[in-house]
């Protein structure tokens, strides 16, 4: 019985570090960070983030990605779910709200 205990432990222990060792091996690190609380979709375009954030579309200034910059907001009447940009038009699933096209 400690046998099998010992070895689910070693089992779950191994599992649980394997994400941190993948992480390490990639090469990554963090360049910049702006902190707006929790996003629910993002898009970004060669210097600006859409950001979608509850009932609002954020767009954010990522041409020094060591320091973002928040440019404005716009206010949906529904839930930003999802945002796509073509061009100058961001195309904003708002839940209730339909589709918004916002220039």
């Amino acid at each position: 019985m400690l046998r099998h205990v010992i070895s689910l432990f070693s089992l779950f222990m191994s599992l649980s570090v394997a994400p941190l060792v993948a992480q390490q091996s990639m090469n990554t690190s963090l360049a910049g960070t702006l902190v707006l609380g929790i996003f629910d979709a993002v898009y970004v375009t060669e210097n600006t983030a859409f950001i979608g954030r509850g009932s609002a579309l954020q767009l954010i200034d990522v041409t020094d990605p060591t320091s973002p910059t928040a440019l404005g907001q716009v206010t949906t009447p529904g839930y930003v779910e999802d945002v796509f940009v073509v061009g100058n038009y961001a195309y904003v699933a708002d839940a209730a709200g339909g589709l918004r096209i916002i220039d």
